[in-house]
């Protein structure tokens, strides 16, 4: 949205955040871009840009060995929402977020302390 002079709410932070997430769960970026000591930050950056108008983020289980899994599905279907590059298939706002994020952790028997406003 900011890139492209749209209106920024919430779903930018959502979407900020799943990238974040995506990033430190997988180590690699949610665009398929060259890395390593060949590429400078300048030709880095224009190809990071060119990959948000032109491709799809990419499931973080995507490029795991046969059978392997870097998570489970609905974790990375949870992220993936989240990254969505249209606004309207990410989640609404932080409250939906947080919702399908402790449904996760309930799911997966993640045990964790929930503020009483978003239960």
């Amino acid at each position: 949205e900011q890139l492209y002079g749209g209106e920024v709410d919430e779903r930018a932070d959502i979407h900020a955040l799943g990238v974040t997430a995506y990033e430190m769960l997988t180590r690699k970026f949610h665009y398929n871009l060259p890395t390593g000591n060949t590429v400078s930050s300048r030709d880095f950056r224009t190809r990071l840009m060119f990959a948000m108008n032109e491709q799809s983020p990419v499931d973080p289980n995507e490029g795991t060995p046969p059978g392997g899994k870097l998570m489970p599905d609905d974790v990375a279907a949870f992220i993936m929402k989240a990254i969505a590059k249209k606004v309207e298939e990410r989640h609404q706002n932080w409250n939906e977020f947080c919702q399908a994020l402790l449904a996760l952790c309930r799911k997966h028997d993640i045990p964790v302390t929930v503020d009483e406003r978003i239960r």
